[in-house]
């Protein structure tokens, strides 16, 4: 038999786009647009991100950046992207 206390009284659930958070911390490999970028091997699209410490026009290849994003299919969806002047 179950008593009361053998129960769960708290269950939380992360949500799927937590869980697949991705952080990355590196200079730009190769770049053809902000839609379209690769950094440490990963193709990123920033273009829905919001841009700290600059504009998307700095962004080139060897440009050291940082980006927050959820992984859709094989690419990063950039949500957040800070230049490293």
């Amino acid at each position: 038999t179950r008593r009361s206390s053998d129960l769960a009284t708290t269950v939380e659930n992360e949500s799927q786009q937590t869980v697949n958070a991705t952080e990355i911390e590196a200079k730009i490999e190769q770049f053809t647009s902000l839609a379209n970028f690769v950094m440490r091997g990963q193709v990123c699209d920033a273009t829905n991100a919001v841009i700290s410490n600059g504009r998307a026009s700095d962004l080139k290849v060897g440009s050291q950046i940082k980006v927050t994003g959820t992984i859709s299919g094989s690419v990063l969806m950039v949500n957040l992207l800070q230049i490293d002047m």
